[in-house]
């Protein structure tokens, strides 16, 4: 992604691309696994069909100890940050950051 922010510039890369980091996500397994939750393929299609690039999406966890906590999915190089007010297993209680 840096690269090719770095070879055609932000603005060209903000017309075709969005990169997502899920914190503790891993191959559908880990201490967040949003399995079967990622609204990935809506949005694109969204986004080809329509012309609504993606911003900030929200995804559910699915492991059984946290089952239904969620989290935003912040486009990078931003990242879901806990605003210190809310519940901190809802998505609403988080901002994307970056820094």
């Amino acid at each position: 992604y840096n690269q090719l922010v770095h070879e055609f510039g932000q603005s060209q890369v903000d017309q075709s691309v969005r990169l997502y980091l899920v914190p503790g996500f891993g191959h559908w397994t880990g201490a967040f696994n949003p399995a079967g939750t990622l609204p990935l393929l809506d949005t694109l299609e969204n986004w080809v069909e329509n012309g609504t690039a993606p911003g900030s999406l929200v995804m559910s966890d699915t492991n059984a100890s946290t089952k239904g906590r969620t989290r935003p999915m912040c486009a990078y190089p931003a990242w879901p940050k806990y605003s210190g007010n809310g519940d901190p297993n809802q998505a609403g209680s988080f901002t994307c950051v970056a820094n």
